[in-house]
Order: structure tokens, then sequence, then C-alpha cells
């Protein structure tokens, strides 16, 4: 199909039609969410869940992929981490190529993807499918939007009538057992359900579940992290309790009333106060009610009702559970815990920052790559993230030198001659491959001596 040029005005009325999403049209009637009964029912349900109990629903279920994402609010760590993954990938710079020959400008791809997700830009839309990436087990899910579709009817979308694309709120699809129309989407607002056809949505999910009935459900870095995520929460709440004053503990009191005893209390509290002490508080020193040999010797036992296990050392808790942490979200720990790394070497180092390289977000790239070239553009044209990795390239540069080093060994020893040299070279990608096309490299079979002239000039001997 030709390549038009989009009015877009009347392309964003057509859009505003053609999505199934009422966030398209505006409508200032339906603007406050909690109208449908089912939207405000479920919401309810998962904020119940995630208050009343910190344990975690059995994968799985909408309502447990409700209680994943109100923890990772709830939780300081999770929600770090899980911002600093999406907002990495939301500022990752992208570039669009042609195929080799193609001469057709790329000018209308390019506003497609800055004008997506009705108009909040793919930054927008590649933030929020890294969210739900990471905290649902339902994945994350993009609308393709085009003609001959909308609210009511849904048919056949061809990739060359894409004409904009929008993220879907994952806790809003359900994953049908059907290959022809794969998903219903809940209106929020009036809880009404719109059938997706296969040629008009995008499903993906981390880790994916090979089980049948799954239907592509997978496992989120979320889920792989909830009781490591929780375990530190616990010990950073026990220590913050701990010093403002909340003990789990009694105390058994002997040889005083305990109305002495409180009005003991009640007075070093006001002297605190009036010291302008708020969390370091002094002892509360407390005399006998009376005087004479018959008095009673007091004596205050305190009895532990909640406490540490032995031998418990925080610092070696926090640093395990934080590399079980990144193992979750298969990112370097350095990352998020730097003090690791003033133990390790250079080496480790490297090797950690290359073993994490492929996971984690590198994931989400690679999700979002392919939706967008396989679903979105037209074959002669590519999108692809712009990765920089100062250590990978580094590392590049260091493995060269190391392979340089080799043949220029290999050559002084006359195991190797210069053009066989040059030709493991280009094989191995350190020299451009056309450079032994050129006569004069071909026809070159010198050996170089060790310490000798590099212009090849023989130098008068000094006596």
């Amino acid at each position: 199909m030709a390549i038009t040029a989009i009015d877009e005005k009347s392309a964003i009325e057509k859009i505003d039609k053609q999505s199934v999403q009422f966030r398209a049209q505006g409508n200032e009637a339906l603007t406050f969410p909690g109208q449908g009964g089912m939207f405000g029912d479920l919401l309810g349900f998962g904020l119940r869940l995630a208050g009343d109990s910190d344990g975690l629903l059995a994968w799985w279920s909408p309502a447990r992929d409700k209680q994943l994402r109100n923890y990772v609010r709830s939780n300081p760590i999770l929600s770090s981490v899980v911002a600093g993954e999406a907002t990495r990938v939301r500022n990752m710079s992208y570039t669009l190529s042609l195929e080799e020959g193609r001469t057709r400008k790329i000018q209308r791809y390019h506003d497609m993807l800055r004008d997506c997700d009705f108009g909040k830009g793919f930054r927008s839309l590649s933030q929020k499918v890294s969210s739900d990436l990471l905290t649902q087990d339902n994945g994350a899910f993009i609308e393709l939007i085009g003609t001959g579709g909308n609210r009511e009817t849904q048919r056949y979308l061809d990739r060359s009538d894409v004409q904009t694309f929008a993220h879907l709120d994952a806790s809003r699809c359900w994953r049908t057992y059907d290959p022809e129309y794969p998903v219903v989407y809940t209106n929020p607002y009036n809880a009404q359900y719109h059938i997706l056809h296969y040629s008009r949505v995008i499903m993906m999910s981390q880790n994916e579940q090979p089980d049948e009935l799954a239907r592509g459900l997978g496992f989120c870095a979320t889920s792989r992290a909830f009781e490591m995520a929780r375990y530190i929460y616990d010990m950073q709440t026990y220590k913050r309790e701990k010093v403002s004053g909340s003990a789990p503990e009694i105390g058994i009191l002997n040889g005083m009333s305990l109305p002495h005893f409180l009005k003991g209390l009640t007075d070093s509290g006001q002297a605190n106060l009036n010291q302008g002490f708020v969390k370091f508080k002094n002892t509360a020193i407390i005399g006998p009610p009376g005087h004479g040999p018959n008095q009673p010797e007091a004596s205050l036992t305190l009895v532990g009702l909640k406490s540490v296990p032995d031998g418990f050392d925080f610092k070696d808790e926090l640093t395990v559970s934080m590399y079980l942490l990144a193992a979750a979200f298969g990112v370097d720990v350095r990352e998020y815990f730097p003090l690791q790394s003033g133990g390790a070497t250079k080496a480790d180092a490297t090797i950690q920052h290359a073993k994490s390289s492929g996971k984690g977000r590198a994931d989400i790239m690679t999700l979002l790559e392919d939706a967008i070239n396989y679903r979105v553009l037209p074959d002669y044209v590519t999108f692809a993230f712009d990765v920089k990795d100062d250590e990978e390239d580094k590392l590049k540069a260091e493995n060269r030198a190391t392979r340089v080093q080799a043949r220029a060994t290999q050559i002084s020893s006359g195991e190797l001659s210069v053009l066989e040299a040059r030709t493991m070279a280009a094989e191995e990608g350190d020299i451009d491959p056309s450079f032994l096309d050129n006569p004069m490299v071909a026809d070159d079979t010198t050996v170089p001596v060790e310490g000798a002239n590099p212009t090849g000039e023989v130098e008068d001997d000094i006596e």
C-alpha cells in the first residue's frame, strides 16, 4: 500500500474512533475512575489484599498482579529499583534506519514514534511498558490502532495500515484462549468488555511460563524479588521501630506501685520534651515511693516478645539480600548497592557487568524492538535502541589489543606471514576485510623483525 500524507487533524479524529480506549476521546463525563462497578470493586479488593496481609497470593490471578503493583508502590526498595530500570529504558535513545538500497523517507515513522500513546510519545510508552513487564506477571500490552477497528467491531489490521499505537493497562487486559481474539480489554470507567483482534494488540511478558494454560503469562521480576524485598524492608522497619521506641517487649514491675512508676515515666518524658529531645531520650530515673528498712527492693524485668535470630548480622543479611534482589531484576548489584564494589577486584567487576548486560533491561529493550520492528514498522525500516556501554567497549578494545599482540608475536617467530596474520585479523573483525583486496597487501610477505623500523627503511649501522 502506497504511503500517503496524513492530515494531522483528520488522523486524530480517526484514532479517537478506532481505539478501544476511552482516554483517546477524553470524554469529560467519564473522567473520574470508579464510576464502573468493576473498576472500583477490583481496585478495592486489591488494596485490601495488600493491606490485610503481607503475604503474596498464589500464581496466577488478576488479584495477585494488583497486589504486586500496590506492593511496589508501598515498598521503597522495590519502587526504587522498578523506577530506576523503567527510567533507564525511557531515556535510551533510538534510531530508525532504512534498508540498504532504499531511498524512501522515514519521517512518517519518526512522527509515529513521537506522537504514539495518544501524543505522549515513545518515551512515555516505553516507561509504562517497562513498569508492566517488571511488576505484572500478565506482562505488557500495546494496542495497534488503524482503519477497520473500533470499540464495537474488530477486523484484521495489516501492518501497513497501522496509524499509531498506545499502551494498554495490563491490569485491564485478560488473556483468552482464542488465538484470533487473544485479549479482552475492560474499560475502567464503565466495565465494558472489548475484544481485541490478534492483529491489533501486542502481548509480551518477562520469563514466559511454559504451561499451556498460562496463555503467555510470565513470572515478572517483582514476583521473583518479592520475598527478598520484603525481608530487606522488614529489617529496616525493625530497626526504625527499635530506634523510635516501639520495642516489642513487656516489663514486669516489682516492689513499686504501677501509678508511681507511670508518674515517673511521665515526668521523665516531659523533661525530655523540655530539653528538645525527639528521638534520643534520657534514661528515666524513678525513686522508691518511701524510705525505711522494710521498703521492698524495686525491680523491673524486661521480657522480649520479638527479636532478631541468634548470630544475626544486619550488614551480612543486607549484602546477601541485595545480591538476590539484583539477580531477580537481572542487573549489576553495584548499581543499587555500590558499597560492594569496594572490595571487589577489577576483574570481578568486569565479569559481573558482563553477566548482567544481557539480562534485565536488555530483555525489555529486545521485547520492545521486536514489537516495533515486526508489528508496527514496514520491513525496510528498522528500529533499534542506541545502546552505549562504556564497560563493554573498553573490554572489546582490551581483547582486540591482546589479539593484535598475539599475532605480532606469531609473525616475529615466523609462525605466520603478514598476509596470514591480516587474514586472521579480518576474520576476527579487527580490520576491514576489504583491506585484503589491496594488491600491495596481498603481495606483501615480508616478515617484520622485532624492533625494526615501522617505515620499512633500513637504518645505517652505527659503529
